[in-house]
């Protein structure tokens, strides 16, 4: 226990460094007088330059409680705690006890394992599998502090980091039948009316009522359950997936122009972030290339569960 006096010119701000990102509910046991109030923010991390708050993210307030606990899993490194006195003329002693994380994160169990001569990349897988960790909620989430949103782009990364460390694949084979589930007709009452005279491809990040698209990351989901077999080797998993997939890649050989290329109207034409100025409209190199590839895995697809004639189409879709 540490008890908080309290100081005639403000308030008392203490600072608790983690040693390590987490996510979950944080718990801080509190004896206060009545009146007296403490916050609990949460931040990322702490060095020499100071802190590193999580902007824009809510804190937890308690007053004169047993046990104080966050209503919502919060990611942090850390937790500054600001104890503050009802009045000039009350102030009395606070009393804190033990800061809790209760760890909030998709169940795994350690499979993976690294380690060599380098303690550098030793340190580096650990970290690694550890950030991997923390993004993996009831889906894989971009991050655990701000948008918690399960983008696919983002996604296709954190599943191959998570086959070599965890081994979840549950996970992952629930997310890429999210993805494929983007595609239903039954959305349609939904979109926008931009999408509203076309078919769409998947949506770039799910579940959501905003049907953004991002080729790429259509056709990296596609990469995603071709990899999510040959690291898993669920057979099931890939039959679920492959309808989904078709349906996927003959909506995007509908957007060929008469050049041969892929050339879909009005979505995001992300390429990873690349640096580059790229129109809403138009031919895009890296989406046609990588068109190519998602039809080559479709037809390895379609040789792994013996539908032959699917395979030799779309093969020749991709020669094509």
């Amino acid at each position: 226990m540490a008890t908080i006096q309290p100081q005639a010119d403000g308030d008392v701000h203490l600072v608790v460094d983690f040693g390590r990102e987490l996510v979950g509910f944080l718990e801080l046991e509190l004896d206060a007088p009545a009146g007296a109030t403490v916050d609990v923010n949460c931040f990322e991390g702490i060095d020499d330059t100071g802190i590193y708050w999580t902007w824009d993210c809510a804190t937890a307030s308690a007053t004169s409680v047993a046990t104080a606990s966050s209503a919502s899993a919060r990611m942090c490194g850390g937790a500054s705690v600001t104890s503050r006195s009802p009045s000039a003329t009350t102030r009395a002693p606070c009393t804190c006890g033990q800061l809790s994380c209760l760890l909030s994160t998709y169940p795994v169990e350690e499979r993976g394992r690294f380690q060599c001569s380098d303690a550098l990349l030793t340190r580096i897988w650990q970290v690694a599998a550890d950030t991997v960790r923390l993004c993996m909620l009831d889906t894989y989430v971009d991050c655990p502090a701000y948008e918690q949103v399960f983008w696919v782009g983002d996604a296709r990364n954190s599943a191959l980091v998570n086959a070599v460390a965890f081994g979840a694949f549950a996970l992952s084979d629930r997310c890429w039948r999210l993805v494929g589930q983007s595609l239903s007709r039954h959305l349609d009452p939904l979109k926008p009316p931009v999408l509203q005279g076309r078919p769409h491809l998947t949506t770039d990040h799910v579940v959501s009522g905003w049907f953004s698209e991002i080729p790429m990351w259509t056709f990296l989901w596609i990469w995603s359950v071709w990899e999510h077999y040959w690291l898993s080797g669920d057979r099931e998993a890939l039959a679920a997936h492959y309808d989904a997939v078709a349906e996927c890649l003959e909506r995007a050989l509908g957007f060929l122009n008469d050049r041969g290329l892929f050339d879909i109207p009005n979505v995001w034409n992300l390429v990873d972030w690349a640096a580059m100025d790229l129109p809403r409209t138009g031919e895009v190199t890296a989406n046609a290339a990588l068109l190519a590839a998602a039809l080559q895995r479709a037809a390895g697809m379609g040789e792994a569960l013996g539908r032959a004639e699917d395979a030799a189409v779309t093969a020749a879709m991709q020669n094509a």
